[in-house]
């Protein structure tokens, strides 16, 4: 039997990582679907967040929407816009000769909720950004760029949305938002990040933070997305320590994620 959403009210969105859309799912993937598909659509995922991340981790891996079923959406849709939000390509992957998909950051949380034989399967082939080769690399930098070039095929305008990862955090007790450069080096967990002490945390951050402008300064290249607004957030990024997903640089504070929606209401005129 195959096991769906409910179809009667469309989504679009795909939330994927973009880079990973060229690999179609494959033999991990089918066994998942197999094992956990009657489960996972059968949950009330509407109310229950842990159930509504285990889907989306479950749809990561066995892919049922592709960057080509937004598009069509958008050829669809009167003064349809196409928004782009690359955050996801700085999450750890997935990769093996013949998958790739998005590992999301609450991975740990959720593993339980996975068969075993999966567990031992992202554990071995999990990568963080900074360790892929450089084969490796040159690979996810193709796969963006076919992505944008299928972006583009739809002759939609293109709004993306600048780096929102932060080192700025929301202090509950003081009502102040605060820098914490450990916060942020703890987690993204970058692999050539010191974790012996033994450099300070400004040493690690600077690290981080350049490796992660390096990628969005390659992605707002005009080579790299021609025509395309971005819209820079950087200054209205701050994480919530109390965020329903758990704290993450880009686990943003609700004050935060309205102001950003400003800016990207009046990107999309």
């Amino acid at each position: 039997m195959f096991y769906t959403e409910d179809k009667s009210v469309f989504d679009p969105r795909f939330r994927e990582k973009i880079s990973a859309d060229a690999t179609p799912p494959g033999n991990v993937a089918d066994r998942l679907y197999d094992e956990m598909a009657a489960s996972v659509y059968a949950s009330n995922w509407d109310n229950d967040p842990v159930a509504y991340d285990i889907k989306l981790q479950f749809e990561y891996v066995t892919k049922p929407r592709t960057i080509q079923t937004t598009i069509n959406h958008a050829k669809l849709t009167p003064g349809g816009v196409i928004y782009v939000d690359l955050t996801n390509e700085l999450l750890p992957a997935v990769v093996t000769e013949d998958e790739e998909f998005l590992l999301k950051n609450n991975w740990q949380q959720l593993a339980q909720h996975f068969p075993q034989w999966f567990q031992t399967f992202v554990r071995k082939n999990t990568f963080q950004f900074d360790m892929y080769d450089k084969t490796m690399t040159l690979k996810r930098h193709h796969a963006l760029r076919e992505a944008v070039e299928t972006i583009n095929s739809a002759g939609q305008p293109v709004v993306a949305l600048g780096n929102v990862y932060t080192n700025r955090v929301y202090d509950h007790i003081s009502n102040t938002v605060v820098e914490n450069l450990s916060f942020y080096n703890e987690k993204i967990p970058f692999l050539k990040v010191d974790r012996t002490g033994q450099l300070d945390e400004l040493i690690n951050y600077n690290y981080i933070k350049n490796q992660i402008d390096g990628f969005y300064r390659i992605c707002q290249s005009p080579k790299m997305s021609p025509g395309w607004t971005w819209v820079n957030v950087e200054e209205d990024c701050y994480a919530d320590p109390q965020h329903i997903w758990g704290p993450h640089p880009i686990h943003l504070h609700m004050e935060s994620r309205k102001a950003i929606a400003r800016k990207l209401e009046a990107a999309f005129g």
